[in-house]
């Protein structure tokens, strides 16, 4: 018989104790290198995502992660985005300013 996977909410209650401190959950987070993982990692975070939570906030609007991640392009921003954007810029070693056609 296989052992099937536990559930998420399983594994919240059986997890650690002591979970990893937020600073060094966004360090992972900086060396995933895949735009689908690192989204996926943010989902998987569900609603605790501490220093993450601009780039959750941004791919509410962006779903598109492979323009934001790993390297951000910019086509435009308004006032609604530009709070994010300066929140998670910061963090790139690569930001793209793309031109408007």
């Amino acid at each position: 018989m296989q052992q099937s996977k536990p559930s998420p909410l399983a594994w919240r209650l059986m997890g650690p104790a002591n979970p990893l401190p937020p600073h060094l959950v966004f360090q992972i987070a900086m060396w995933i290198e895949a735009a689908p993982t690192f989204t996926s990692f943010l989902e998987a975070l569900d609603g605790d995502r501490g220093l993450l939570e601009p780039f959750w906030q941004h791919y509410q609007v962006v779903q598109d992660s492979t323009t934001w991640w790993p390297k951000l392009q910019l086509k435009t921003m308004d006032s609604t985005s530009y709070m994010v954007i300066a929140a998670i810029a910061k963090h790139y070693t690569d930001v793209v300013i793309l031109s408007g056609e």
